[in-house]
């Protein structure tokens, strides 16, 4: 196998980690933390993380998004260009 397999396959590894539910679920943990929002702020969108698969849940978390001024790229798949432009606009992220 080639050196640039091995590294796209090891991109891949990380971004289906870094969309895992359980990941999901630990950024929004991480964000109600540090906003100080209470267990039932975040309870739709922990529950609507585990079950990714449906088009309902997504629009859960969309909705949770667009709630708490969180960019969907950081918030689903973990990409930290979308946690930099959360930081520039001044919110508590992390």
């Amino acid at each position: 196998m080639s050196k640039r397999n091995e590294r796209e396959k090891s991109i891949d590894r990380f971004f289906a980690a870094a969309s895992a539910p359980a990941a999901i679920k630990a950024r929004i943990s991480l964000v109600a933390q540090k906003r100080g929002l209470q267990r039932g702020d975040i309870k739709r969108a922990l529950r609507a993380s585990a079950r990714l698969d449906s088009g309902k849940q997504t629009g859960v978390l969309v909705d949770f998004a667009t709630a708490h001024d969180l960019s969907m790229d950081w918030l689903i798949k973990g990409d930290l260009r979308g946690l930099r432009r959360m930081k520039e606009s001044g919110k508590p992220v992390c």
